[in-house]
């Protein structure tokens, strides 16, 4: 329970920089930020398949990946919701359901926690990176041409 607020802490003290952030630099311009610490946290949960899990060796990148997730977010949000329009809230309601479940039951073939941790977690860090550069028609300079 203790060790959640690793994650849960990391994510919310992000969120309050992200939202002064956002009046100076706009959501766009956090998205690097952002993406290069997801790339650490993906980077440090690689180590699981090399060295035992402890708590630090865990949450370190677990924190370091959830503090990323709150700069992308902002930018990432509004670019996968302005093509619904008016029915953007409709839409934000659904919007997680989907990666949940999935990552869990992902983890679940692979073998438990620390092994989805040490390699299913960074292919969702890759998966974005490679989203935001391989795909420009999602990334950063799309959510400037919707918003």
């Amino acid at each position: 329970g203790l060790s959640m607020l690793a994650q849960s802490g990391s994510f919310f003290f992000a969120s309050l920089l992200v939202r002064r952030l956002m009046k100076i630099y706009g959501a766009n311009r956090l998205v690097g930020p952002g993406l290069i610490a997801i790339a650490l946290g993906s980077l440090g949960t690689l180590t699981l398949l090399i060295w035992p899990p402890s708590f630090l060796h865990v949450m370190i990148p677990v924190a370091t990946y959830s503090f990323g997730i709150a700069f992308v977010m902002p930018a990432m949000s509004t670019a996968a919701l302005a093509p619904f329009g008016k029915a953007a809230g409709a839409a934000a309601s659904i919007y997680p359901d989907g990666d949940g479940p999935c990552d869990g039951h992902t983890w679940g073939a692979d073998g438990g926690c620390v092994a989805g941790h040490g390699d299913i977690d960074p292919v969702i860090g890759c998966n974005g990176l490679c989203c935001i550069f391989g795909l420009p028609s999602i990334g950063p300079r799309s959510a400037n041409r919707l918003a």
